[in-house]
C-alpha cells in the first residue's frame, strides 16, 4: 500500500517529467522555426541595411525575441511575426544610421527588382563604375519615398511578399498595401525621370 509520502514523490516525479517534456517540445519548436525562417529574415534585413554584419545582428535580435515569445506564437503566425519584428529592427537601425542600402533595379513601369551582381571576367572597370553609380542613384531615389510607400515597395518587389503578408506584417488594410505599392511605383518612375531630365542630379 502506497503511503502519503509515496504519493507525493510520485506526483513530484510526474510534474518533473511533464516540465521536462514541455521544455524539450519548446526547444524543438524553436529550433525548427529558426531553420525554416533564418534565411528569409537575413535576406529581409540585408535589403534594408546593405551590410552583412548588421543583417546578422538583426537576425540574432529577432530570434532572441522569438525565444522569449515561443510559447505565445503558433506555426500559422510565426512567419508574419518574425517579419514584423525584423522590419521594426530594420527601421530602428535605419533611424540610427540615417541610410538604407538596397541593391536594386527600377524598370520603366516603376517596378523594382534586385540587381544581379556579376563576377564575370568580362566586366570592365567602367562597367563596375556605372553599376555602382546606378545603384547609388536608385538607392537615393527609393529613400525619397515616404516611409509607408518605401516599406511596401521593398517587401513586395524585393522580398517578393504577397499583399496579404505585407498587410499582416505592417498591420494595415490590404487595399492600403495595394495603393501604397501603386503610388510607390509611380513616384519612383517620376523621380527617376526627373533625375534623368536634370542630368542625374534630381535637383
Amino acid at each position: 500500500m502506497m503511503t502519503r509520502s509515496d504519493l507525493c514523490n510520485l506526483l513530484v516525479a510526474s510534474i518533473v517529467n511533464i516540465t521536462n517534456t514541455m521544455a524539450i517540445i519548446r526547444q524543438v519548436r524553436f529550433r525548427n522555426w529558426v531553420v525554416q525562417h533564418k534565411d528569409m529574415i537575413y535576406s529581409h534585413a540585408l535589403y534594408y541595411t546593405g551590410n552583412a554584419a548588421d543583417a546578422a545582428d538583426i537576425v540574432q535580435e529577432v530570434f532572441l525575441k522569438l525565444w522569449s515569445h515561443v510559447d505565445d506564437i503558433s506555426g500559422k503566425t510565426v512567419k508574419s511575426w518574425l517579419l514584423k519584428v525584423a522590419h521594426n529592427q530594420c527601421i530602428d537601425l535605419s533611424r540610427k544610421t540615417r541610410e538604407v542600402h538596397m541593391p536594386v533595379h527600377v524598370a520603366e513601369d516603376g517596378s523594382v527588382r534586385e540587381t544581379e551582381f556579376s563576377d564575370r571576367d568580362s566586366d570592365t572597370p567602367e562597367d563596375e563604375a556605372l553599376l555602382m553609380e546606378t545603384r547609388h542613384r536608385v538607392r537615393q531615389t527609393i529613400l525619397k519615398l515616404p516611409p509607408r510607400l518605401r516599406a511596401c515597395i521593398v517587401m513586395r518587389e524585393l522580398q517578393e511578399m504577397s499583399y496579404a503578408e505585407i498587410a499582416q506584417t505592417l498591420e494595415i488594410p490590404l487595399n492600403t498595401v495595394k495603393a501604397n505599392i501603386h503610388r510607390g511605383r509611380k513616384m519612383l518612375k517620376q523621380l527617376l525621370l526627373r533625375q534623368h531630365t536634370l542630368g542625374g542630379t534630381g535637383e
